[in-house]
């Protein structure tokens, strides 16, 4: 069967095609100017001291938490409903990835569930902005009870959210970005750190660089453009002109792109919310750019669901199989209970900034179809 609705996709537009022709007709394709450029306009956008654009947000989680300094025998709490990247991440740097449970309503992380898994060698705390709604931030401070533990974002869904505190990213001691082909601009691939800490942003921008103390493109303009000092310990993990080029087409359509989708939100909620059996998470919408759509399928119909949404040509998707269920994460007697029942039940539909309106009533039309036949 053929996907002619997948349940992501860039929009890519005639900007973004001749930026990326520029930079290949100047030959410079690696980190240079255009990624200094891109990290001024992005924090710009969300009002950040720093942005340290990277290869991706994987590699931004991992190199912001070795940066604060979380360690072999550190404990690093993270919802069990986010993408592998988040505890992979943690086990990079040695640490434990401590799984917690998210809330029912709208999958982000329960302030409440964190408390309690709070030891003494808890080191840091991921918020997962999942869906592009953004955590309590408040509430996960609480949870904290004063003690003194770094608490990350993981915002690689949320880029353009924004709440009262400020936009997703600034909002805690360090916040990780996603560019890459599905998220809310992209760049091709890419990621971003966000940091009001001047010393953390200068560490990081040794570290993204293989340690060394000032990048390629600025030497040039030195009288020993050939002479640099390595004062870090870390990887190549930069992103390149080409990718900043994408991503600097993609900027000024931010706002474009977050209000589509949120006439997408408002017409499926209208759509789903008087559904048997189709269950809406809360779409709180207010100042939120909305990544993915999800809905619950109970029952032990969501694989049913999926199965008769694609043979209708709609692809869907299951955000996420929780990471304590997987093999490399398993521990024991671990048991999360609303995270594992969600599992059973989510389902992610189309959703992009340039799905059109038949797009959009052909999803529609089928989920009621499913709805309906699924109750009779």
């Amino acid at each position: 069967m053929k996907i002619r609705i997948p349940v992501y996709r860039p929009t890519i537009e005639e900007e973004e095609l001749r930026a990326a022709r520029s930079v290949l007709e100047s030959r410079w394709l690696g980190m240079g100017a255009l990624v200094e450029e891109f990290e001024k306009q992005t924090a710009a956008v969300i009002g950040a001291r720093h942005v340290i654009a990277v290869s991706n947000c994987t590699a931004a989680l991992w190199m912001t938490l070795q940066a604060l300094g979380v360690k072999a025998g550190d404990e690093v709490i993270v919802p069990s409903m986010t993408y592998v990247s988040t505890p992979q991440a943690v086990l990079a740097v040695g640490a434990k990835p401590v799984f917690c449970e998210v809330r029912e309503q709208d999958l982000l992380m329960d302030p409440e569930d964190v408390a309690r898994r709070i030891t003494f060698k808890t080191a840091a705390v991921i918020a997962v902005h999942y869906g592009g709604r953004i955590c309590d931030m408040s509430a996960l401070r609480r949870a904290l009870g004063g003690k003194k533990i770094w608490i990350l974002e993981d915002a690689a869904h949320a880029f353009g959210s924004r709440c009262t505190e400020g936009y997703a990213g600034t909002l805690a001691d360090a916040g990780c970005l996603s560019f890459d082909p599905i998220k809310n601009i992209t760049c091709g691939e890419g990621g971003a750190i966000v940091t009001g800490d001047d010393a953390l942003a200068a560490r990081l921008r040794r570290m993204r660089n293989v340690g060394v103390d000032t990048d390629t493109w600025r030497r040039l303009s030195t009288e020993r453009p050939w002479y640099y000092e390595v004062s870090e310990t870390g990887l190549r993990n930069v992103m390149a002109d080409m990718n900043a080029s994408i991503g600097l087409a993609q900027l000024p359509k931010l706002e474009r792109f977050r209000q589509r989708r949120l006439e997408i939100v408002r017409q499926y909620d209208e759509a789903f919310r008087e559904l048997l059996g189709i269950q809406t998470l809360d779409h709180e919408i207010e100042g939120v750019f909305p990544h993915n759509y999800v809905v619950r399928a109970g029952g032990g119909r969501r694989d049913r669901m999926i199965r008769e949404l694609a043979q209708r040509g709609i692809g869907t998707g299951v955000h996420f199989i929780p990471c304590h269920m997987q093999p490399l994460f398993a521990a024991p007697g671990v048991r999360l209970p609303v995270t594992e029942r969600l599992y059973e039940e989510i389902v992610s539909l189309p959703l992009a900034s340039d799905l059109t309106q038949e797009e959009a009533a052909e999803v529609i039309a089928a989920v009621r179809e499913f709805a309906n036949g699924g109750n009779r």
